[in-house]
């Protein structure tokens, strides 16, 4: 079969783009393929990190309440802000000065910035400042929160 008219003014237009598209996106390489498998692979590690964190500071809150309804102060006082504050939803770009300098340093923000350029096939831009953060999160919170418990576990 040959090739169509194109019949009305519009379709005259459209025909020559419509016929230069590619008929199919152009598929990764094998190399590029792998390169995007040992990304998304490196970013399991920062994942279960930022999971440890989580439940670090999650625990310090444990260690304090003094019953159920204290744990919504959790959510309401540290997840919330968090949340907002570390570009999941919208770029920390559009913050103002101060809260862009707080966002900085939010376990979630160092998350995030570690693992959305892995996704998408990019190394992560201070990543090592990033792992750092989230590491001292994980270990002061652990640390904190063991002190804790075991003083409410004596007392």
């Amino acid at each position: 079969a040959g090739k169509k008219p194109c019949r009305t003014a519009a379709m005259r237009r459209a025909c020559p783009r419509v016929r230069a598209t590619p008929r199919r996106p152009r598929r990764p390489s094998r190399s590029q393929k792998v390169l995007i498998a040992a990304l998304v692979l490196l970013a399991l590690p920062v994942l279960g990190l930022a999971g440890i964190t989580f439940a670090s500071i999650a625990l310090v809150f444990n260690a304090v309440a003094k019953g159920y309804d204290f744990f919504t102060y959790y959510f309401t006082l540290f997840l919330t802000p968090t949340i907002f504050l570390s570009g999941v939803f919208f770029p920390r770009d559009q913050l103002p000065g101060a809260l862009r300098v707080i966002s900085d340093w939010l376990p979630l923000t160092a998350a995030v910035e570690l693992i959305r350029p892995l996704f998408l096939g990019h190394w992560p831009l201070l990543g090592l400042q990033h792992l750092a953060i989230l590491a001292a999160y994980s270990v002061a919170g652990f640390w904190i929160a063991l002190a804790l418990t075991r003083k409410r576990f004596r007392s």
